[in-house]
């Protein structure tokens, strides 16, 4: 995908990583382009170095259940990095979550004192796993706005007991969310870079939807409120209905 008119947005996010800021956070309305536009220049930056976590799972979801950003993070982890930096009770850890929370949901009381213990395993798995690797790595976390809050006092944790991991929180949300979650981090001593992505000029996103092959609706200019993710979906169906209708 070409990135058009986003240099100066690029170039934003490329001195995050120059300049080897921490704690990143990447927020704007929905369908503005943050997914595409971090990946390219993180995959541009970083190489193989990239780790994406997304949890696709939430997609309906308004929330993240407790621990969930953490769970992702480990399998994004155990995905990207190379098996012979693993901690020994990485993947042995993650695949037991899922067993002992069923049995915490059918009342086996000492499941539920063992998850507790699990947990905190899995965390200072991830932690000494990334430690092992020591090269510098680059997490995307996408869906950020929905994070639970031990998943979110982890972010904290990742960045004080490591030195190699800078974290980019990408977040669909307004200015008030962007300040409660920067006052979280300064309350805890750490200061997060925050930045938020503007609207695509018109004529650029022309440009894109050229490049889907999309012809304009007369109204498409006027209904543009940055979401070019919805401009791309809507024109499509209009495209379709059009098709269908001179079949």
């Amino acid at each position: 995908m070409t990135f058009y008119n986003r240099d100066i947005e690029r170039n934003v996010l490329k001195n995050y990583v120059r300049y080897n800021q921490r704690l990143n956070i990447i927020f704007s309305g929905k369908g503005y382009g943050k997914t595409e536009m971090i990946k390219y220049v993180l995959n541009e930056e970083c190489g193989l170095n990239y780790i994406n976590v997304n949890p696709i799972e939430l997609v309906f979801d308004e929330y993240a259940p407790d621990f969930f950003f953490i769970k992702e993070i480990a399998k994004s982890i155990s995905n990207s990095i190379p098996k012979q930096y693993h901690d020994s009770k990485l993947l042995s850890i993650y695949e037991r979550i899922p067993e002992l929370q069923f049995g915490i949901s059918f009342g086996i009381v000492e499941l539920g004192k063992n998850i507790g213990i699990v947990k905190n395993l899995l965390k200072q798995s991830i932690i000494t796993t990334l430690n092992i690797f020591s090269e510098k790595v680059y997490l995307h976390i996408e869906n950020s706005e929905k994070i639970d809050k031990d998943s979110l006092k982890f972010l904290i944790q990742l960045i004080n007991e490591t030195t190699n991991v800078n974290i980019f929180l990408e977040c669909t949300c307004n200015d008030d969310f962007c300040y409660d979650i920067n006052e979280f981090f300064i309350k805890n001593l750490v200061k997060p870079y925050c930045y938020n992505l503007p609207k695509m000029e018109w004529s650029y996103v022309e440009c894109i939807l050229h490049d889907y092959n999309i012809s304009l609706p007369y109204d498409s200019k006027s209904e543009y409120n940055g979401n070019i993710k919805a401009l791309i979906i809507n024109n499509l169906h209009h495209y379709e209905i059009k098709l269908e209708d001179n079949e």
